[in-house]
């Protein structure tokens, strides 16, 4: 669960409170939780980065799409299964920023 707000004390009485209601639904927060700000370091979640102001996609996932379309290329012909692969990262491509960290 990600919560945003500006207020540091705002966000420990809304954990408050969703830890009540989910003590009442047989349910617990994980114990390892934490509070940062965003503005010093990104959110990593989920295969991607998010800044605010924009998201980009983690180094991996960025080094495992340009190998996977390295190797269709080298092949000379596209299966099925690459033109799906190769489709989702173009629609990835539509949506964020592509910047690697290397």
């Amino acid at each position: 669960m990600i919560l945003f707000h500006k207020n540091k004390k705002e966000l420990h009485k809304i954990r408050n409170f969703v830890n009540e209601y989910l003590y009442k639904e047989g349910l617990q927060i994980k114990e390892n939780w934490t509070l940062f700000k965003v503005d010093s370091r990104p959110i990593d979640f989920m295969g991607f980065r998010f800044y605010r102001g924009y998201t980009t996609l983690r180094c991996g996932i960025f080094l495992r799409m340009k190998r996977r379309i390295k190797k269709i290329y080298k092949k000379g012909k596209i299966t099925k299964t690459d033109a799906g692969a190769v489709m989702s990262y173009h629609r990835l491509d539509k949506k964020y920023k592509f910047i690697s960290d290397t």
